[in-house]
């Protein structure tokens, strides 16, 4: 189980970039290097999903959270050839975020140029859902690798 948090100040979220292939990624994030993302990780043992999001936050960006929401809860099917449940929660900010952590820099970036970054394919229609005000979505995203192959959201 896994959170993805995105933290959105206007039209801009903030993200974290995979180190690239010549930085120092490691582990088993290191296949992901140059890739935009949201920020989170796994949800610790006994560990409640919003207080898993905002743990992620501070750790990797330095920030707390405002106003966090779960979203969404994805279901991901074959990406990297592993089986994921990740808890979407959006929020928003007063603090600065730090320019880096262990995995990588972070930016916040302008939506509109989600297209032309080098995200994965589920980030930008998970995170236009989670922005709408509709009850939490569900969904499933089946992947071969790192291709997304088929995205259904309820």
């Amino acid at each position: 189980m896994r959170t993805l948090v995105f933290v959105v100040a206007g039209d801009r979220v903030l993200l974290i970039r995979y180190r690239d292939r010549n930085g120092a990624a490691t582990g088993e994030k290191s296949d992901r290097a140059g890739f935009y993302n949201g920020i989170g990780g796994h949800v610790e043992k006994g560990e409640d999903i919003l207080d898993s999001a905002a743990r992620e936050a501070m750790e990797e960006a330095g920030i707390s959270l405002e106003n966090p929401r779960l979203a969404g809860v994805v279901h991901v099917d074959g990406f990297a050839g592993k089986q994921i449940v990740n808890f979407v929660v959006t929020a928003s900010t007063n603090d600065t975020p730090k320019a880096e952590c262990d995995e990588g820099r972070l930016e916040w970036v302008e939506m509109s140029r989600l297209p032309d970054l080098p995200v994965f394919a589920d980030v930008k229609p998970l995170l236009e859902r989670a922005l709408t005000d509709s009850p939490t979505f569900t969904a499933i995203a089946r992947f071969d690798g790192f291709e997304l192959v088929t995205l259904h959201l309820r």
